[in-house]
């Protein structure tokens, strides 16, 4: 069998030569239908294949002023969160594209003009009017103040008028009952209190009651009157200001110098011993360093022997700090 070769157009490989059907979409499915060159480019015109419409932009377009109902924006909604968690790839190349990007002075201005009024999404009825619950004067209030609040003031003035003379008593939300008589437990004399737990008249009583009560052994800080111990006998003026030089006349912790504090720094114990009174267990602290250190002892051995171990290489072994 011999095949007859088809004749080449001439025309296609010319110079300036168009086809037919450059720009246009969807020809396959045109051509698998029968369609011809004529009746393509009729339905291509009235917006054949889902093509953009030719010459019908705007206002001119068959779908101006239309909108979706509510079933198609779910479905809509649908997909696009379907798409999201197969593909998120694709969003975030979106996402990257649009970032550092910033709006012109034009679209911000269309974009407010369609978040007033009744156009924003917050939209709850705008403003209405009311009465002043005390002078009732006519007033302008939103929907959402009404629905939330019983009673209405068009001022501060106008609610504390009507406070002072309705809510008393009783009526107060913070009523704790009627007036008490009760005898103070120091100066045993007679005072008139809400309060069922209220013992003492005044601060004074209070002061004079707890004096003896937080002293000695009723202190749950008391160590047996270490404080009274005496120091060792390297404990001197000499020692003293040779740890302050050492550390340059500033505290370790705060890094106050002693001209700000305009008085001498307090030279603590590390191991919190007054008999173990050598270099390697004092330190240069202010008076408030120096009241921190009297909790959690054992963090703060270990703190102090660290930072003179980097400052000043002393050795510390387990037994001997």
């Amino acid at each position: 069998m011999k095949y007859k070769k088809k004749k080449i157009n001439p025309t296609s490989f010319k110079k300036g030569f168009t086809p037919w059907n450059k720009g246009l979409k969807n020809v396959q499915e045109a051509w698998n239908k029968g369609m011809s060159k004529e009746k393509y480019k009729e339905h291509y015109k009235n917006g054949f294949g889902g093509c953009v419409i030719a010459n019908k932009n705007g206002k001119n377009h068959p779908l101006w002023g239309k909108h979706h109902s509510e079933e198609t924006k779910n479905k809509i909604r649908e997909t696009k969160i379907k798409q999201y968690k197969e593909h998120p790839e694709i969003w975030e190349k979106i996402g990257k594209k649009l970032r550092g990007k910033k709006r012109t002075k034009e679209i911000c201005e269309k974009l407010s003009l369609l978040h007033i009024g009744e156009k924003h999404w917050n939209w709850k009825g705008g403003l209405k009017k009311a009465k002043c619950f005390n002078c009732k004067k006519d007033m302008l209030i939103t929907n959402a103040r009404l629905k939330r609040v019983k009673h209405v003031f068009c001022n501060r003035k106008c609610y504390g008028e009507y406070s002072s003379k309705n809510i008393i008593g009783e009526r107060h939300h913070n009523y704790q009952g009627k007036l008490k008589d009760k005898k103070c437990i120091t100066c045993k004399k007679i005072f008139k209190t809400r309060y069922v737990d209220k013992k003492f008249c005044n601060r004074k009583c209070y002061s004079k009651y707890q004096l003896g009560r937080n002293t000695g052994n009723k202190n749950n800080l008391w160590r047996g009157g270490i404080s009274f111990d005496p120091y060792d006998l390297k404990w001197t003026e000499k020692f003293r200001r040779y740890i302050r030089n050492r550390d340059n006349q500033t505290c370790i912790l705060c890094n106050i110098h002693k001209d700000k504090i305009k008085r001498a720094l307090n030279v603590h114990h590390i191991d919190y011993n007054k008999k173990n009174s050598y270099k390697e267990n004092c330190i240069s602290l202010c008076t408030s360093c120096h009241t921190k250190t009297h909790f959690n002892r054992k963090e703060w051995i270990h703190f102090f022997q660290s930072i003179l171990s980097k400052k000043y290489r002393y050795n510390y072994s387990k037994t001997n700090p």
